[in-house]
């Protein structure tokens, strides 16, 4: 994620929380090397309490200024279709270990929509830019001519903060037990009669928002078990 300061006066008036829930993404980035693959820029909902959760912390002082400055800042999500997959497994105190490794090309995906971002706050009049992690510094815009510089050491850090949204593929759908965790029909192969449909059955990211996916996938898993139930039980 990255995020943009509006101080009052320099762009149309309004503020950050005011309008649709999204109304306008920008694709710029999404055509990585003509795999569709790469990273959508987009508006998310942050409410105060996910600002303040998400804004880096520095100091009791500068998180009120960051906090004054809540409904005149921008954040932007870089949202990957990522390859890389995880685990998470529970360890025997209940606590969770969970583990992520970006895929093939992910860093260098995410890099350029990180890139892209700051460039479009910036041309939509920023005064302040920056990021979500932890150990960055904002850049002013206006006070020096070192934007580019701040960019590149923007886009070269490694190990920058993540957040994830859209989970999809936990219990996805495959054609063998060894490919997924239910079959075509959304039905369990360990479970007759068990059947899922939710964004747990999509087989891998989808690459954009997927509420419409999901209901059609829950739309057509509905039908299969009205069938199943006809079959089996004569409802």
């Amino acid at each position: 994620m990255v995020w943009g300061y509006f101080p009052p006066g320099i762009v149309a008036e309004g503020n950050c929380y005011e309008g649709g829930i999204m109304t306008a993404f920008s694709n710029e980035a999404a055509d990585w090397k003509g795999s569709c693959y790469g990273a959508l820029l987009e508006t998310p909902i942050l409410h105060p309490g996910s600002f303040a959760t998400l804004m880096p912390w520095k100091s009791g002082e500068e998180f009120r200024k960051t906090m004054v400055r809540y409904p005149r800042t921008c954040s932007l999500i870089v949202l990957l279709r990522d390859k890389g997959s995880g685990t998470v497994e529970s360890k025997p105190d209940g606590s969770l270990n969970i583990h992520y490794r970006f895929g093939k090309d992910d860093e260098e995906r995410a890099r350029e929509g990180v890139e892209k971002g700051l460039r479009i706050l910036v041309a939509a009049g920023a005064v302040e830019v920056g990021t979500h992690d932890q150990d960055m510094d904002s850049f002013k815009v206006g006070e020096g001519s070192g934007f580019e510089e701040y960019v590149k050491r923007v886009v070269s850090k490694r190990g920058r903060q993540l957040s994830s949204g859209h989970q999809m593929g936990s219990c996805r759908m495959g054609v063998s037990p060894k490919e997924g965790a239910v079959d075509e029909m959304g039905e369990s192969w360990e479970v007759e009669g068990l059947f899922v449909g939710d964004g747990s059955v999509v087989p891998t990211a989808i690459g954009v928002n997927p509420m419409i996916t999901i209901q059609s996938v829950a739309f057509c898993i509905a039908h299969n078990v009205v069938e199943y139930l006809k079959k089996n039980h004569g409802h």
